[in-house]
């Protein structure tokens, strides 16, 4: 990615593409091929298992996560509060739940069977990532705690205390770890430093700097740059090798729900509570295309050139990344869609 350190202001793209999705009157329309009763309130959380399309979890507000092979669910209990996110391992080994009640249970995805309960936040648990390669899960609590364990070891390797973060993932490659704050700041961890547990991170940007409010949406692309959405409706692009904003983009006056690089191309999404759905060139920082999807955006992915969106009133769209188009809508419900997954 070569993109200069600093960057004042976004260019107006001439060739950039404004299309309204619901001027368009000749898409697929798809419905539900199987329909699961399993929870008795709203669905938190979705994940399909990396591996088999057999396997997938959910979690909801009943405090309960369920494990599904071939639409058979099997009940994960031992929460006593909402289940806030089910993840699974990229080696497809291990299933994570957290929980409001602070805790995170650690499952067999194979058969269901409970591995460990990792307990230690005071508060609930607001975000989990998994490691790219290594069985190594780190999760964010409430109480301004950042926890990493190793599921085959009994105790956090690491722990970091005092930064009040919302958001918290590890690098595509493993080695950092970078968060958003709930003051509207960047930080990163380096986890080979020794002792960095304990040290200050190696790249923090001040809130203020970029974001005036709580970063609500993060990325990192391999090349050492972060992308970070905030509730302030502003993006902002840091190069945290070098420590510098790249820069700060006014999108909207609502929120940033959404924000990630595409594997395939130098571009990134951006996906607004104002029903924007906008794709980026990285290296220029021109807006390649903005969609007017015409609801509250809750989720936007990457699958390929393809993006999905899920958000209010039902929301769930199937896009051409490459040209902006709506491929398919799916229809079967009109509830806020507060999680969903692709299975490529």
């Amino acid at each position: 990615m070569d993109l200069e350190e600093e960057h004042e202001q976004n260019p107006e793209n001439p060739e950039e593409i404004v299309i309204d999705s619901d001027s368009e009157d000749s898409i697929e329309a798809v419905f539900p091929i199987s329909e699961i009763q399993a929870h008795s309130d709203s669905v938190c959380s979705v994940a399909f298992h990396p591996i088999s399309s057999d396997i997938y979890a959910s979690g909801g507000i009943d405090d309960i996560a369920y494990l599904y092979t071939q639409n058979e669910g099997k009940e994960l209990t031992g929460h006593t509060d909402s289940i806030i996110a089910v993840s699974f391992s990229n080696c497809g080994e291990f299933l994570a739940v957290a929980s409001m009640d602070g805790t995170i249970t650690i499952w067999n995805a194979q058969n269901g069977e409970n591995i460990a309960k990792y307990e230690g936040p005071t508060e609930e648990i607001l975000s989990i990532s998994w490691h790219p390669r290594l069985p190594s899960l780190c999760a964010l609590s409430n109480d301004l705690s950042l926890w990493v364990w190793h599921i085959k070891k009994n105790s956090p390797v690491a722990v970091i205390y005092g930064h009040p973060l919302s958001i918290a993932k590890f690098g595509p490659a493993g080695r950092y770890i970078y968060a958003g704050g709930k003051d509207g700041s960047i930080k990163v961890w380096d986890m080979k430093s020794e002792g960095f547990e304990n040290a200050p991170p190696i790249c923090t940007i001040l809130g203020k700097a970029i974001h005036n409010e709580e970063v609500i949406s993060i990325d990192m692309h391999n090349g050492g740059i972060i992308v970070s959405g905030s509730k302030d409706g502003c993006i902002g692009l840091t190069n945290f090798n070098s420590k510098k904003i790249i820069t700060k983009i006014k999108v909207c006056e609502e929120s940033i729900e959404s924000v990630e690089f595409c594997k395939e191309m130098m571009w990134f999404l951006v996906a607004s509570m104002s029903g924007e759905l906008r794709i980026y060139e990285c290296d220029s920082l021109n807006t390649r295309c903005t969609i007017q999807v015409g609801m509250g955006i809750v989720k936007a992915i990457w699958v390929g050139f393809d993006i999905y969106v899920g958000g209010l009133e039902g929301l769930l769209e199937h896009y051409n990344g490459r040209t902006g188009e709506r491929v398919r809508k799916f229809s079967g419900t009109k509830e806020t869609i507060l999680d969903f997954d692709v299975k490529q």
